[in-house]
């Protein structure tokens, strides 16, 4: 993220809202991505040019996707596939279809006849069972769905997630088990969003956090100063330390 990034979202929002008068020191985290636009040469600016994607086969029958945006991700898989099957077919006389729009993603298989809202108040009613609060057990529920069972089982082999609230603990545990998390960069801001949205329990979650991955994944004192180092540059970096000094 950009001093231009900042002073223009910055602007926006207290022309939006005058009254909250937010500067750099009221951002807690940031983080900022390019998309994988197609170019187009008649675009005045990047904003300007079209977010959908496109396929191309090449001669020599290579399948490629440019463009697009996450939350198009099944379209643009279904429209990937759509040659390959065709290629299929005419190749090799192989007739295939693949229908996902009825497959869950992970986490997505919810008991017939039961609402996501009624699944949450049940795992939320199992959660506090084993020890979490009403809150936490809720939040753990809407971030892992239907995982969050397995989730709560970490619960029953903990040994080693010392100095860490129980739904973190879990949470690592999970990660590391089903998640295949690797480094602390991994699960403060991939496989849980303390990274981006809870900065301010992390101070007291780091050193736990590494103490235990590294017991889990046999860590030399290399590889422990190095992954601490990474984190303290990602977690700077979403801060933006270097623009508020």
């Amino acid at each position: 993220v950009t001093q231009e990034d900042v002073d223009y979202l910055l602007e926006a929002i207290n022309f939006r809202f005058p009254k909250a008068r937010l500067t750099l020191e009221d951002i807690q985290s940031s983080w900022a991505g390019l998309r994988p636009l197609i170019s187009d040469e008649e675009a005045a600016d990047p904003s300007a040019i079209s977010r959908s994607h496109d396929v191309f086969v090449s001669e020599q029958g290579l399948v490629t996707i440019a463009g697009g945006k996450l939350t198009d991700y099944r379209i643009m898989a279904e429209d990937t596939m759509a040659p390959l099957f065709k290629r299929l077919e005419e190749k090799e006389g192989i007739q295939k279809e693949v229908d996902t729009h009825l497959l869950p993603v992970s986490g997505g298989d919810l008991p017939e006849g039961e609402s996501l809202e009624e699944f949450v108040e049940r795992m939320t009613a199992k959660g506090r069972s084993i020890g979490l609060s009403e809150q936490e057990a809720a939040d753990l529920a809407n971030w892992y769905g239907s995982n969050v069972e397995k989730v709560f089982e970490q619960k029953y082999a903990l040994s080693s997630s010392k100095g860490l609230p129980l739904s973190t603990a879990i949470s690592l545990e999970y990660a590391l088990k089903h998640e295949m998390v690797l480094t602390p960069v991994d699960f403060f801001l991939r496989r849980t969003d303390y990274l981006l949205f809870e900065t301010e329990k992390m101070g007291a979650l780091i050193s736990p956090v590494l103490e235990r991955m590294k017991e889990y994944l046999e860590w030399t004192e290399e590889d422990y100063q190095q992954y601490t180092d990474q984190l303290e540059e990602v977690l700077e970096e979403a801060q933006l330390n270097r623009l508020k000094k």
